[in-house]
């Protein structure tokens, strides 16, 4: 009797813990499926975190040879720049020394031309006053002939008016002499003033050719001014436009920088959390 009380009662905890076993591969089971199911997500969610990683990678990639790139072009820029303005100062430079140049050229030739004026001006009294010396020798000359007929008239001694000849020779032999040196002295004062006005001449067209020139001179360099300043500010303007794209590539690369390390820290947390959860599953199962 006590042993078949006994066997019931085994029985029964045999039933019971058959049930509690059933029961606990049930609850086993259902957190299997769970597990599996959060492993799934997890394998999911990791294999979209090392997609979206990936893509990170590259936008941080193409951010950086962009970047690289806009360094380039902008120390090109800047460098070019530098070439423009170095070529704008020499040209100012040429423009101011073609300026001083053409300044004192005219001045040179303004002296110059005021010289030969002034010989000119000199050589013309000059010719003047032998014009006049010239008069007054044909007049005494004329006056001393008159006097001379006069004399043969009222002279009647032949040693007086063999005298008279010969004075008359003498003074009339210096007169020529003198007429002669005049001649001469006015012929060579003709040539000068024919010389002066020919270098004046000369020198008033070389002043205008100079002029001109100078102004053709001045002309092309204010135009090369003008090109070269309009490149040096298109330069600049594009030099700016790159410092502003290396700032704006800058500040995007930042941002993508960040936001991809928030995102790994997130997601390292997540990846933290779910191995804690599958080594406590996991000892659950054992135990």
């Amino acid at each position: 009797m006590q042993l078949s009380d006994s066997l019931l009662e085994m029985e029964e905890e045999k039933a019971i813990w058959f049930s509690k076993e059933k029961a606990s591969i049930e609850v086993i089971e259902e957190n299997t499926k769970l597990q599996g199911a959060e492993i799934t997500a997890f394998t999911k969610a990791m294999s979209e975190v090392r997609n979206e990683l990936e893509s990170c990678r590259e936008e941080c990639k193409v951010l950086t040879e962009k970047l690289a790139c806009s360094e380039e072009n902008a120390e090109r820029e800047k460098k070019s720049s530098a070439e423009k303005s170095l070529e704008i100062d020499q040209l100012k430079n040429h423009l101011i020394r073609a300026d001083i140049e053409s300044k004192q050229s005219q001045e040179t030739l303004k002296s110059n031309l005021d010289t030969l004026s002034m010989e000119l001006d000199c050589a013309r009294g000059k010719l003047n006053a032998l014009e006049k010396e010239r008069s007054i020798l044909s007049k005494e000359r004329d006056d001393l002939l008159t006097q001379i007929g006069g004399l043969d008239k009222r002279l009647e001694p032949e040693n007086d008016f063999q005298n008279l000849q010969n004075q008359l020779l003498s003074i009339t032999s210096e007169r020529d002499n003198w007429m002669r040196h005049c001649d001469e002295m006015l012929l060579e004062s003709k040539v000068r003033v024919e010389e002066l006005n020919g270098r004046l001449s000369s020198m008033e067209a070389k002043m205008k050719n100079d002029e001109a020139m100078n102004n053709k001179e001045r002309a092309k360099f204010r135009m090369r001014l003008r090109g070269t300043q309009a490149k040096s500010d298109a330069f600049h303007f594009r030099y700016k436009e790159a410092v502003n794209e290396l700032a704006f590539m800058n500040r995007n690369f930042e941002v993508a920088s960040k936001k991809l390390k928030n995102q790994l820290a997130s997601y390292g947390i997540e990846i933290l959390n779910l191995k804690k959860q599958i080594a406590a599953f996991h000892g659950q199962i054992d135990h």
